[in-house]
């Protein structure tokens, strides 16, 4: 039985990670958009690194915005690949299943809501509860 709550929870944390890159994908564009204009404006290598007086070290060379960008990138890439992974094992659901897995796990409803909402009898929410958690870690998704 441990396994079994054990397994609901790395689908609940799974999909809780995945809510997370989606809303954190927005701002990553954003960082990127701003890494690229910068990386544009940089002081060129032969050129001394102008120092104000307070000592600023504003000097950033091309190679640290280029990183900067890859780093961003890498993260996007790695967000939208798991949120594709989750969509598709949101697709490979029967209807039912989907809709329970949406209302259960993605928009957090309680188990009683879940009953009103899909008109299934308990025993029948927990035997998709069940076999999405099966499935789940049957695909390793994660």
């Amino acid at each position: 039985m441990t396994s079994e709550k054990n397994s609901k929870n790395s689908l609940k944390q799974w999909v809780s990670k995945i809510k997370r890159y989606e809303l954190e994908l927005p701002r990553l564009y954003e960082k990127l958009e701003y890494l690229e204009v910068r990386s544009i404006g940089y002081n060129s290598p032969s050129f001394e690194p102008r120092i104000s007086s307070g000592g600023s070290g504003n000097y950033k060379g091309i190679d640290y915005w280029l990183e900067k960008i890859d780093d961003c990138k890498r993260k996007i890439e790695l967000y939208e690949k798991e949120i594709t992974k989750l969509n598709q094992f949101v697709k490979d659901l029967l209807p039912i299943e989907k809709e329970v897995f949406i209302k259960s796990y993605y928009e957090n409803y309680p188990p009683r809501l879940v009953i009103c909402e899909t008109n299934i009898k308990r025993s029948k929410l927990y035997e998709i509860f069940n076999k999405l958690n099966k499935s789940y870690l049957y695909k390793k998704y994660e």
